[in-house]
């Protein structure tokens, strides 16, 4: 069976819209990451959104507004050109599933447990401008090696992951 891990990292931009900041893919253990471009200028964000994106800057992703190479646009055709001959996409949390469906057929994707956590740790790559955060190149190495056992036994996902600890890498 061919699967992929995704993992995403970004920011709510308005009611409707989520920007995605970072991005990566493992399939068939080679990783492909990216870091997206700014949509626009950090000051024709709207107000009320200014802060919670300086928050997750900060404390959460650890990414600068500006930091990027890979143009917003190119999400869906990475995105479709990654996966298109994967049977399996796992994400973890029902909103990243939810962005990814918007891009890969819903019924291909499928959601690791909600524990153990994701936790904030050193990042992998170097577009991180602190320490402690958390990267998507960590991240997807860190569900394969947590969750393998769910990947080889699907039929494992319905078990209770919420006393487990949480594994650092």
């Amino acid at each position: 069976m061919s699967y992929a891990i995704i993992d995403i990292q970004g920011f709510i931009i308005n009611k409707k819209h989520f920007f995605t900041k970072e991005l990566a893919i493992l399939k068939n253990d080679r990783i492909a990451h990216f870091i997206f471009k700014q949509p626009f200028q950090f000051k024709h964000l709207p107000e009320e959104y200014k802060k919670p994106v300086m928050w997750l800057i900060h404390n959460h992703h650890c990414i600068k507004w500006e930091t990027g190479f890979v143009q917003p646009w190119k999400l869906k055709s990475i995105l479709t050109t990654l996966t298109n001959d994967i049977e399996k996409i796992y994400v973890k949390g029902g909103e990243k599933a939810k962005i990814i469906g918007k891009y890969i057929r819903p019924s291909k994707i499928i959601e690791f447990p909600e524990h153990p956590a994701l936790i904030p740790d050193e990042p992998d790559c170097m577009f991180h401008e602190i320490n402690k955060c958390y990267c998507s190149l960590k991240n997807v190495k860190f569900l394969q090696k947590t969750f393998q056992h769910v990947i080889d036994n699907p039929a494992q996902l319905d078990m209770d992951y919420s006393d487990e600890e949480s594994i650092v890498l």
